[in-house]
């Protein structure tokens, strides 16, 4: 079901769509983040669910599976850092 992201925290995004979601139904759903090549995948439980004014359904997800790769892309980019070339977020200590 394609959606319109309204805002989205570190928890999970707040969402509206034509159709309602079933409540504390899980979802997999994709988010594109500005300067991603690919969208960012998770999987998410439907928290709330309110009528639109006009018209549709606003929804909440929690976030509550995440690849870690893909949860330090979306950090960065809700904190606006500009990650390094090569930095994936994982330490590698030198043998």
């Amino acid at each position: 079901m394609p959606f319109l992201t309204l805002d989205i925290s570190e928890g999970g995004p707040r969402f509206q769509a034509t159709e309602a979601l079933p409540l504390h139904s899980m979802v997999e759903f994709f988010l594109k983040l500005p300067g991603q090549g690919q969208a960012v995948k998770a999987h998410g439980q439907v928290d709330w669910i309110v009528e639109a004014a006009e018209g549709g359904y606003q929804m909440a997800l929690t976030i509550m599976d995440i690849d870690r790769r893909e949860y330090l892309a979306l950090t960065r980019c809700l904190r606006k850092q500009v990650p390094t070339p090569g930095d994936d977020g994982i330490k590698v200590e030198p043998e």
